[in-house]
């Protein structure tokens, strides 16, 4: 008979635990980098970096959501977006008391677990002065709103992945050369059309490019604006 005695301070394992040595040799095979080596370091940034991008591309994809004020009942408006270029932040005709809030959020492109939730304070714009708007003009069409307003982003949350001011405000480095791009693709109807025949069926009939970020391309079609896989 063989009797097995278990430590009070370790539970008992169903199979018996390899050599020390053993161990290392298995945690440091080809395809799985020492934690704390320089291979492991980069594996952890580049992760990073790929959930900082998607947390991004799904804030470009999408020009509607829900805004809200934080902490004042359910006082919840439907509110059409688009990102400013320059500054990376979500700008809408302002919607009724959103100005004098303390705090806003705006979730997207529901209020539904997995959406994104972006919380910040709003910042009136001129609409004389700032392109921003003309732009929100362009995709959206005329509004009742006098008033307009961008969202100063203090934090992002994306399922597990949350990024802060500097992270999530990023001005759009083709903004420059957006007008040649978008001339460009609108003198070669035929791939573009294409393009959006992969993305969406039936054919959508695309009129125009609109903007160039590096997450897509968005393209005014006959119902709306859409963003094809290119």
């Amino acid at each position: 008979m063989v009797v097995f005695v278990a430590s009070p301070f370790r539970a008992m394992s169903s199979s018996p635990r390899p050599p020390p040595a053993l161990r290392k040799s298995l945690q440091n095979r080809p395809g799985r980098p020492a934690q704390g080596s320089p291979r492991h370091q980069q594996s952890s940034v580049d992760q990073e970096q790929a959930q900082r991008h998607e947390t991004l591309r799904r804030l470009h994809r999408f020009h509607e959501g829900i805004l809200g004020m934080v902490g004042v009942g359910e006082r919840i408006e439907r509110t059409p977006f688009v990102i400013d270029a320059r500054t990376g932040r979500p700008v809408f005709p302002a919607p009724p008391g959103h100005l004098r809030g303390e705090s806003i959020m705006l979730h997207i492109p529901e209020d539904e677990p997995g959406a994104l939730h972006v919380l910040g304070r709003a910042a009136e714009l001129d609409p004389l002065l700032d392109e921003a708007c003309d732009r929100w003009l362009m995709y959206h069409g005329k509004t009742r709103l006098a008033r307009w307003t961008a969202l100063d982003i203090e934090s992002i949350k994306n399922v597990d992945t949350v990024l802060d001011q500097d992270e999530a405000q990023v001005a759009n480095p083709l903004h420059a050369a957006e007008p040649a791009l978008c001339r460009w693709v609108n003198q070669h109807p035929a791939p573009l059309a294409e393009a959006c025949r992969r993305s969406l069926a039936p054919r959508p009939s695309p009129r125009c490019s609109l903007v160039w970020t590096p997450y897509g391309m968005d393209v005014r079609a006959h119902f709306g604006v859409m963003r094809p896989r290119v």
